[in-house]
């Protein structure tokens, strides 16, 4: 599995996609810099709250993009049967295919934050443990994403996972306002429970405030968001993992 690891990590890095994030980001970073000046004291606070935000969409958008087409494609254009052929099974292999595009995020986000931080250092500002903690949950939450348009991709064409794993950030990130649709008698609904319960609440990874005021998340609290990930993920995983071991290749 190893080797099928690293085989993912390398055949990723060969579309360049690194390159593209690289370039993002210092253009992100530009227009975040040019937001700070338009703001009295403080600078390397908005620049760090931006730059987060849009850290988050970039590996946001590099996880569903690679979870949407990767497998699919080694699908369809039948390469997947060198691997199975072989005395693999098909979930290490599924979970092998993870893990190799889990380290690709990982690599990419990692440059981004690092650039952030650069940045932040550069005008001045420090980096909290708020910082960190806000880093881990969204790369957790990327993670996540990146399961979830995996098991999509066996039932949907690309676009149309990207589609709804967008779907599944928005409706993650709104839990408190579809409950509170829920609970008002005229817009009460069925379909608000069970938006909230079959969706991560990804609201738990949000600490762009506490980033700001550099107020760290208690050490129950980040065990808690932490451990409700890695409940997703395994979530996910087992579902994806489920449904490719019966799909007929």
């Amino acid at each position: 599995m190893r080797h099928l690891v690293f085989h993912t990590f390398r055949s990723l890095l060969r579309e360049k996609i690194i390159f593209n994030v690289f370039g993002i980001t210092i253009l992100f970073l530009f227009f975040g810099y040019l937001a700070s000046l338009l703001v009295y004291g403080r600078q390397d606070r908005v620049m760090m709250d931006m730059g987060q935000m849009l850290n988050a969409l970039s590996i946001f958008a590099v996880a569903i993009g690679i979870g949407a087409r990767f497998l699919r494609q080694e699908i369809e254009s039948k390469t997947i049967y060198l691997y199975l052929v072989r005395p693999l099974s098909r979930s290490s292999f599924f979970i092998g295919r993870f893990l190799g595009m889990s380290l690709f995020v990982l690599l990419n986000f990692t440059i981004l934050v690092s650039i952030l931080a650069l940045a932040i250092s550069w005008m001045g500002g420090t980096l909290s443990l708020a910082y960190v903690q806000s880093s881990i949950l969204t790369f957790i939450e990327a993670l996540i994403l990146l399961a979830g348009s995996l098991m999509l991709s066996f039932w949907l064409r690309p676009a149309l996972v990207f589609m709804a794993t967008l779907a599944l950030v928005f409706l993650g990130h709104n839990h408190q306002m579809i409950q509170s649709l829920q609970d008002n008698p005229e817009t009460k609904s069925m379909i608000f429970g069970v938006f909230n319960t079959l969706t991560p609440n990804f609201s738990l990874f949000l600490m762009s405030d506490r980033v700001f005021y550099e107020q760290a998340m208690s050490t129950p609290d980040i065990g808690f968001a932490l451990l409700y990930g890695f409940l997703w993920l395994f979530f996910f995983l087992l579902l994806g993992n489920a449904v490719f071991s019966r799909k007929n290749l």
